[in-house]
């Protein structure tokens, strides 16, 4: 069930005392994606976020913003089939709102390929369901 479902909690949850890589890296093995596949899985989502620069920097340096899309990069490393965003534009820079407002637009099942719906849940407590044609 934990390889079905990607998650992004509204709280900041990242560690800040790891880089993104590092945060990616940990990710990446708590949800058995096989050694040779770690790698360009990482590569692929810090690309998808427009996180290559900041990579290797401390999570405590990013911005809030900046956070937020390494949060969503660790939801989607793992290829889930169903994605669960709570309170997805709290803390969003202009980059991952623009990432959140076109999010059909960027096709996220390019790296989910498994993916068929994305869930957000809203302040009001209404949930909003988002389908991910392929």
């Amino acid at each position: 069930m934990r390889r079905a479902i990607g998650y992004v909690p509204q709280a900041l949850s990242a560690d800040a005392d790891l880089t993104g890589y590092e945060n990616l890296l940990i990710f990446a093995k708590l949800y058995d994606i096989p050694a040779k596949q770690r790698q360009q899985r990482i590569r692929d989502v810090l690309e998808f976020m427009g996180l290559q620069a900041v990579a290797h920097r401390i999570v405590r340096q990013y911005s809030g913003g900046t956070i937020r899309r390494l949060e969503v990069a660790q939801s989607i490393l793992h290829k889930p089939q169903v994605l669960f965003l709570d309170e997805p534009t709290v803390g969003l820079d202009l980059i991952a709102l623009r990432i959140w407002l076109g999010l059909h637009d960027f096709a996220i099942c390019r790296h989910s390929a498994n993916c068929h719906l994305c869930v957000a849940v809203s302040t009001t407590g209404n949930v909003t369901a988002i389908a991910i044609a392929k």
